[in-house]
């Protein structure tokens, strides 16, 4: 089933969660001039996390129908333009109407995640859905390198409300991209095929049944993930700037590195789960979760002035698994599921995971607000992705029949 049309259907999935994270990912490196020409504390920084999160997560399992019933194209171009319209919200300067705005705009992005999830399912096989799910879930680190190399220097030239109208302008750009280039009648050609193949293959299994039980275990899990994942990329850049002393652009480019380096870990760990682990998602999934918990740890050690090289690795290494889990955790969801029921099932999953991107943030510019210390944050963050990671060892998986065509 894989053919030119599936490798263009996949950049065009991966190029819409650019656009779409890019936005999602624009309040942590502003967050320094939030700070100084609106006077957020870092409190308020955390909310706004908070917010797209929990539209996101509100409305995961119907944009995951939308994508099942209405098709990729259609729900990739609706979750696209609701984001760049609402995006353009923020501009009020105002903490409560940014922060609906947000909560707004959260909507778009959580139908571009299930959908272009669901695309990949159905355009890629078992043998390669590993790697094209984490090729396209590099598009979240991509766009938040663009995040950290475009705004920064566009507000200090002309101001942060210029980098909004940017953020905005290429979510549109992104939506026409979508409608103009993402596969249409092909797609649910290739849907429709794949599911009357699965009714034939699964006699004895009904096909709208799958295994939701492992989805919201795995989501539990993924709880802590998001939790880390969320955190650190939201405040790693103030971080560098008040503990370790770098200038706010230096603080952009590490912020850059580090979803470089998610990018490169989601296609890393998505190939080594289909070539090296056979599509043993579980076991990549745990050495991820404690590579991540003890690097969480040892950045809560970096002391003022540390060598930006060493600095460059550990940020690097964070981002490579704090972030690179994620797209062997969709996958895994997906083949729980099964290819009919991927759009329903990552929308579930997502809808539970994205608490630990709703409450992760806020909570850990909370504890810093109140101790005083990123050391308290960054162990405590650690400390429960380890605990959380350890307690999916013994946990059985299933995939139905349909995973493996």
């Amino acid at each position: 089933m894989t053919n030119k049309l599936s490798w263009r259907a996949l950049t065009v999935f991966t190029l819409s969660y650019v656009f779409a994270a890019l936005a999602a990912n624009s309040i942590g490196p502003l967050a320094p001039f939030l700070q100084e020409e609106l006077g957020f504390t870092k409190g308020n920084i955390g909310l706004f996390t908070t917010s797209i999160y929990l539209s996101a997560a509100l409305f995961s399992i119907p944009a995951g129908w939308l994508a099942d019933h209405w098709g990729v194209r259609k729900a990739l171009v609706i979750g696209l333009v609701m984001q760049a319209i609402f995006t353009c919200g923020l501009l009020t300067g105002l903490l409560p109407w940014m922060l609906l705005f947000m909560f707004l705009s959260g909507i778009g992005y959580g139908v571009v995640n299930p959908a272009t999830g669901k695309g990949v399912m159905v355009w890629f096989s078992s043998t390669l859905r590993g790697t094209a799910m984490a090729i396209k879930q590099s598009g979240f680190t991509l766009g938040g390198v663009l995040a950290g190399v475009i705004l920064p220097p566009v507000a200090i030239l002309f101001g942060w409300q210029r980098s909004i109208l940017t953020v905005a302008g290429l979510l549109f750009l992104g939506a026409f991209v979508a409608y103009i280039f993402c596969p249409n009648k092909q797609d649910e050609f290739i849907q429709n095929k794949t599911e009357n193949e699965n009714k034939l293959n699964l006699s004895n299994t009904q096909p709208s049944s799958w295994d939701k039980k492992t989805v919201i275990f795995w989501s539990i899990i993924m709880i802590f993930f998001a939790a880390v994942q969320q955190a650190g990329t939201t405040f790693l850049v103030i971080y560098l700037v008040e503990k370790v002393g770098y200038t706010k652009v230096a603080a952009g480019m590490f912020f850059s590195l580090t979803l470089i380096s998610g990018g490169i870990g989601r296609i890393a760990w998505g190939w080594v789960s289909d070539f090296w682990f056979k599509g043993d998602r579980k076991k990549v999934l745990i050495i991820v979760g404690l590579i991540a918990a003890a690097v969480c740890i040892i950045l809560g050690f970096v002391p003022a002035g540390f060598n930006p090289v060493l600095l460059g690795l550990i940020v690097f290494l964070f981002g490579f698994t704090a972030i690179g889990y994620n797209a062997v955790f969709l996958t895994l969801v997906a083949e729980v599921a099964g290819k009919e029921n991927a759009g329903k099932a990552t929308g579930l999953s997502l809808m539970i995971a994205y608490l630990g991107a709703i409450f992760g943030p806020p909570v850990f510019g909370l504890i810093v607000d109140f101790t005083h210390a990123y050391l308290i944050a960054w162990l405590i963050f650690g400390g429960l992705l380890a605990l959380a990671t350890l307690s999916t060892v013994f946990y059985r998986l299933k995939l139905p029949a349909s995973s493996y065509q």
